[in-house]
């Protein structure tokens, strides 16, 4: 009889050769020597910058709060999706409207990083792209920014042609698929491993059923180094590492003070109101 471990090494290496949509159609070409899906077929999609899959919500005014400690220090995470959007040109895709989702990073309350990164929504599989990230690095006083490192951009040269967008989330979760999230030689080779699924995850901000995990990797950051992100469905990110998810919801945070709203009113409140 074959060991359970080794149908479970077949099955996952089925899964990765099929793709992220499980659409033999759209069956992506394996990266030979990571095993990382680089080729997408994306000139099959037809693009949406507004809408959702399962695991990332991509709608104007929708933001994550989500906080926590690392190495002594506060970390205040923001994501905000903006009413903005931003078009890019490919060849055999032609032009494709992104929408803007900024993110804002405080460490012990001063400004570390701000990233505008561009996304969109493949209709026919789910698939959520990643077009590229416009990046703003603080200095130690959080008073000017010192550097742009990380910033991108779909069809800007590289050194093997041009950068190509990659897809950040699969419109459908495939355990251990791997998967390309940036696609730019020179500057940013993000990778995404579908790494866990069906967990129960317990954040400030509630508990979350059916959240998976995805580990993330890139050329650009020292060898060794990786990020592990968990996404609970309806809701997006609801942890990073140490960060773990404290609010969410539409407008409840001001950017500009680096505060919640007045008018926002969190789970507990809400409840106790009820």
């Amino acid at each position: 009889m074959i060991a359970y471990k080794e149908i479970l090494k077949v099955v996952v290496l089925a899964i990765t050769v099929l793709g992220l949509s499980g659409n033999t159609e759209l069956a992506q070409a394996q990266d030979t020597e990571t095993g990382y899906t680089r080729d997408f077929q994306n000139q099959n999609c037809s693009w949406s910058d507004n809408g959702e899959n399962a695991y990332y919500i991509l709608r104007p005014g929708y933001q994550l709060v989500l906080e926590g400690e690392e190495d002594g220090e506060q970390i205040l995470f923001v994501h905000t999706v903006l009413n903005e959007t931003r078009k890019f040109h490919l060849p055999d895709v032609g032009w494709v409207s992104t929408r803007v989702i900024e993110e804002k990073e405080w460490i012990d309350g001063k400004p570390y990083e701000n990233t505008r990164g561009f996304f969109v929504l493949c209709k026919e599989t789910g698939d959520l792209y990643d077009f590229g990230d416009e990046v703003d690095i603080y200095n130690d006083e959080g008073t000017k920014i010192k550097s742009h490192d990380g910033t991108w951009h779909a069809g800007a040269p590289d050194k093997n042609g041009l950068a190509e967008p990659g897809i950040f989330m699969p419109g459908t979760f495939l355990l251990g698929a791997k998967y390309y999230q940036q696609l730019h030689e020179d500057m940013s080779m993000e990778r995404g491993h579908n790494w866990e699924m069906g967990l129960t995850i317990k954040t400030p901000a509630g508990t979350f059923k059916d959240c998976i995990r995805v580990r993330e990797t890139n050329w650009s950051e020292p060898e060794g180094a990786e990020t592990f992100k968990t996404h609970a469905p309806g809701i997006g990110l609801i942890g990073e590492d140490t960060l773990e998810l404290t609010a969410y919801g539409y407008d409840i945070f001001d950017n500009s003070t680096g505060k919640m709203k007045p008018s926002y009113k969190s789970k507990s409140e809400i409840t106790a109101i009820k």
